[in-house]
């Protein structure tokens, strides 16, 4: 039997290697059904185009005593519609760390540029509790990561994440250096959070919550005053896996989902709770071809009438070869009851994803 932490007990695959290079690509061709409804047209282009470089300047040979990796993420941001000046406005820097890992009871911290951990982070970052939720102006995917600290641990089955950080107001691109007072890096204002998620991840169950807060003291942004505000968001989120719950029986059949509660509370203002949810079931037809249907709700002032918006995705995601995936989706979109048959608001959305 091969050693641990050698490429032979892996498949030939080294474990920890010393440097580390990888992209990812993603193109999509989107299609409403109706463009005089979306005031969309149909358009094909690149999403984004991502660089990761990561090295390791302590990588002992021995396992769980511990390693230091510096990664970085960075890469060219895509758009339906353009909303660049130049190429150079397109570059960006997604991620950035400085990560001690490899450690008992896969125990880490990493101190950079990251995305907090809250609730499921999905390949498809459109569902309403992830690109719905702002936390400190920012999403909670692509665009949403913070610079601070974070811890973890993930002894099995029980996991747990702590994160303390600063929060940018703009995603940190070539264009928001050049825009006069701004600094992607940090704010001058004060904005700090954190964000904790913690949970039992089984292999045929997974329960889980989060829980993340912001702060976002006055500020002045193109010679208006914006009040600051705290922020509170919970989610609730959960998995099945019907296949092993099955047993011999074969059901490749999982469904996940999430529920999220969203408090504002301004310096001025009246208080707002936004609440948003997501139920995804899969069926893996055949290895590498996977159907799937999902709905997604949101209400982003609960006090507010006729704000919901909901969503039904169905489609598939292939795997024609190792490192490619096309993705296909169908997406019925309505905002109250009356227009919960109507296509007028339905799209099509195709994407062409590889990495290395």
């Amino acid at each position: 039997v091969p050693a641990p932490g050698t490429a032979g007990r892996y498949a030939g695959i080294e474990p920890h290697p010393t440097f580390q290079i990888g992209g990812d690509l993603r193109l999509m061709y989107y299609q409403p059904i109706d463009s005089d409804t979306l005031g969309r047209d149909s358009a094909f282009f690149p999403m984004q185009a991502d660089l990761y470089l990561a090295v390791r300047p302590y990588n002992p040979p021995v396992q769980n005593e511990g390693r230091l990796t510096l990664l970085l993420n960075t890469g060219f941001l895509g758009a339906r519609e353009e909303k660049f000046d130049g190429i150079a406005d397109r570059f960006f820097v997604r991620e950035y760390y400085a990560m001690y890992h490899d450690l008992p009871y896969q125990l880490y911290v990493r101190a950079g540029r990251f995305l907090p951990a809250f609730g499921w982070k999905t390949d498809d970052h459109t569902p309403f509790v992830r690109q719905g939720q702002r936390i400190l102006s920012q999403t909670l995917d692509h665009e949403g990561q913070v610079t601070g600290v974070e811890v973890g641990i993930n002894p099995n089955y029980v996991y747990a994440h702590l994160s303390v950080f600063n929060s940018p107001d703009l995603p940190m691109t070539v264009s928001n250096f050049d825009s006069a007072g701004v600094d992607p890096f940090f704010t001058v204002d004060g904005a700090y959070g954190t964000a904790l998620a913690a949970g039992w991840r089984d292999l045929a169950w997974h329960a889980g919550g989060s829980l993340i807060y912001g702060h976002q003291g006055e500020r002045d942004k193109d010679g208006l005053t914006i009040g600051g505000y705290d922020q509170i968001a919970w989610s609730v989120e959960w998995a099945v896996n019907f296949d092993v719950i099955a047993g011999a029986t074969d059901l490749p059949l999982t469904y996940i989902g999430q529920y999220v509660l969203n408090h504002r509370f301004p310096e001025a203002g009246r208080n707002t709770l936004g609440l948003a949810a997501m139920h995804q079931v899969d069926y893996l037809i055949a290895r590498g071809l996977n159907a799937l249907v999902r709905y997604d709700w949101a209400d982003p002032d609960a006090e507010l009438k006729f704000d919901s918006v909901h969503r039904v995705s169905a489609g598939f995601d292939w795997h024609p070869y190792t490192f490619a995936e096309v993705d296909l989706r169908y997406r019925h979109n309505w905002t109250n009851s009356e227009e919960r048959f109507d296509s007028g608001r339905d799209e099509i959305v195709l994407i062409l994803h590889g990495w290395y």
